[in-house]
């Protein structure tokens, strides 16, 4: 794949996640093997389904939940995408009951492609901030800055790209 298509497919897989379409325009862009990591889950999520279960988690707790792309950009068989995800705290999070509050934060991820599908994806999300906003009071340890994901990124996507020559 190119980088143009490698754009195209992380940005349907991110219409999706915003439409809440964890059928198979959402599935479609992920390979059988699809494994998602993250600093939010305690193990690796394995496979289309997992996925989506994962995700429904999150809709099911921010039923109005979107994910804006910010930036996004390839590198051969590799891309990364920001998102500002906004939605409205209207069922359970982690033990949290609703709260009825909006939240506003920013994510990132990183992707492995092959053969037209997003084989890998290792996710981060601001969670401090997250949950300091569903208990509405500061959250005792500092939360990473959107400057400090953003360098965490390019450092990653540097070595990416050294990798990949």
């Amino acid at each position: 794949m190119n980088q143009q298509q490698v754009l195209d497919l992380l940005r349907a897989n991110s219409a999706a996640m915003t439409a809440q379409s964890m059928d198979h325009r959402y599935t479609d862009t992920l390979a059988q093997d699809f494994v998602m990591e993250g600093d939010f889950l305690p193990a690796p999520v394995v496979g289309p389904a997992a996925t989506v279960q994962t995700m429904n988690v999150f809709f099911a707790a921010f039923p109005d939940l979107r994910f804006e792309v910010e930036r996004d950009f390839a590198c051969g068989d590799q891309g990364a995408v920001c998102w500002r995800v906004t939605g409205t705290h209207q069922g359970d999070f982690a033990g949290i009951p609703p709260t009825g509050r909006r939240i506003e934060y920013h994510a990132s991820g990183i992707f492995q492609v092959r053969a037209g599908k997003i084989t890998q994806a290792w996710v981060y999300l601001d969670t401090g901030h997250i949950l300091g906003n569903l208990v509405c009071c500061q959250v005792a340890t500092r939360r990473r800055s959107l400057s400090s994901h953003a360098l965490d990124l390019e450092r990653q996507l540097a070595q990416l790209q050294a990798a990949s020559l």
